[in-house]
């Protein structure tokens, strides 16, 4: 007798169907077909989708995202080398100091709150954009500043524009890759963040030591400002309204109901027929109205330099964005 797929079985909240060994979903499999590998999200025939966007392409929007991590992690730690130095220059003790610096860091985390739904809902490049811009005008401040009042005031803004790499960069990743490439290209992203964070360390004392630590500031405002630049002109939006298009992998799963047993039984005599009434069923799951894939062409290049993009058929607001981190207080493990 035949050995059927309970699909309530395979319903896992918070997983997905990644190995197909027998080969019996048809959907799109790794290596044009070839891999056991499913490919979750599965790819669409979009022109907009980054799911189908060549690999150097992908490779390159990667590159971005993880200088933009670098850039943002350099600035963060080219100022720690002098602080003595600030501190006896600027007036500001090294109580308030250190005060800043933990206003800064809290916001880092914090403000993220703010920026995962603003880049659910116009687009991650929108948020790339006005942070980038944010932590130029940052390092600007922190070269210029006198007094613990403004101290405190550039420290604010460098947090709100620092923090999006904490978390935004992963959203982009998602947008490009399938499931089992996220892990390396998430290396390639922490790998530009801690490069930062490592030349910042080394070179913010050198810096000072030569044309002084406000130009290790000034540094780092035109490092930001290359880095807009090449976001403004070469960075494409890598959202994309998936959730029009793609059901579970688990939906695909050959499913045998009540009504189903006794033919199933009958097939299973006959190898050929379960493999033909498997991918009828299957093929059912991953239908995709045709109409939608002309809603979502490639763009043109003045589009893609337009700085925001919203999907009309998301319905999600951003306060439900904004409070469904919190729900997470709701596991005693979390909490």
């Amino acid at each position: 007798m035949a050995e059927h797929i309970d699909q309530d079985q395979l319903r896992v909240p918070g997983t997905e169907l990644l190995v197909d060994v027998s080969k019996t979903l048809n959907i799109s499999h790794a290596d044009s077909g070839h891999s056991d590998i499913v490919l979750i999200p599965q790819p669409t025939e979009c022109g907009g989708d980054p799911l189908t966007w060549s690999k150097w392409k992908k490779y390159y929007q990667l590159f971005l995202v993880a200088l933009y991590a670098c850039a943002f992690s350099f600035g963060e730690n080219t100022l720690g080398a002098a602080w003595t130095t600030v501190s006896e220059e600027t007036g500001v003790s090294l109580t308030n100091m250190n005060g800043g610096s933990a206003l800064n860091y809290l916001l880092l985390g914090l403000v993220n709150i703010w920026w995962i739904p603003v880049a659910n809902i116009i687009g991650r490049r929108f948020v790339f954009l006005v942070t980038t811009i944010l932590c130029c005008m940052a390092g600007v401040g922190l070269g210029s500043f006198h007094g613990v009042g403004a101290y405190m005031g550039v420290q604010v803004l460098n947090g709100l524009g620092t923090s999006a790499y904490q978390a935004v960069i992963q959203l982009a990743i998602f947008d490009m890759f399938f499931v089992h490439d996220r892990g390396a290209m998430l290396s390639v992203y922490l790998f530009g963040q801690q490069l930062g964070s490592i030349l910042g360390l080394i070179s913010g004392g050198s810096i000072a030591d030569t044309v002084g630590w406000r130009w290790s500031q000034y540094i780092v405002a035109i490092i930001d400002g290359v880095v807009f630049v090449l976001l403004f002109f070469s960075f494409e939006e890598t959202m994309f309204p998936r959730f029009l298009f793609s059901p579970s992998v688990i939906e695909a799963v050959p499913r045998y109901d009540d009504t189903e047993k006794d033919s199933a039984t009958d097939a299973a005599k006959d190898p050929a027929k379960l493999s033909s009434e498997s991918h009828l069923r299957a093929v059912s799951h991953v239908i995709v109205d045709q109409t939608l894939l002309q809603k979502f062409p490639k763009r043109s290049y003045l589009q893609k330099l337009k700085p925001w993009v919203h999907y009309p058929e998301n319905k999600t607001r951003f306060w439900q964005y904004f409070r469904r981190p919190f729900f997470l207080w709701g596991f005693p493990n979390v909490v």
